[in-house]
């Protein structure tokens, strides 16, 4: 019984190990204007950056690559937010891609 117990705490030891190394959830923030892009990325990282991993891009395209990687990655996605009308597609589009 007691060689189970430890063999359970080193497990249970080792999971949390795990878990604390994961990253934190990603936020995600597209507009294809710099300076609101460059705006909300310091508001969203002094408010949320020490619980999130705050992450911008100014295209569609490389939003979704981003978000593919952090499929891939099993990394959780938090939010998502895309101004409506960005160069190569709309806001709506990149929202529809997420799911």
């Amino acid at each position: 019984m007691l060689v189970g117990l430890w063999l359970h705490r080193s497990v249970v030891a080792m999971w949390q190990e795990v878990m604390s190394m994961r990253r934190p959830p990603l936020v995600l923030a597209v507009d294809d204007e710099p300076t609101p892009l460059e705006r909300l990325r310091t508001e969203l990282e002094r408010r949320y950056g020490g619980d999130y991993r705050v992450v911008t891009s100014s295209s569609a395209a490389t939003a979704l690559d981003v978000l593919e990687r952090a499929q891939a990655a099993g990394d959780e996605v938090a939010l998502v937010l895309a101004d409506q009308w960005l160069g190569d597609r709309t806001g709506t589009e990149v929202l529809a891609r997420v799911r």
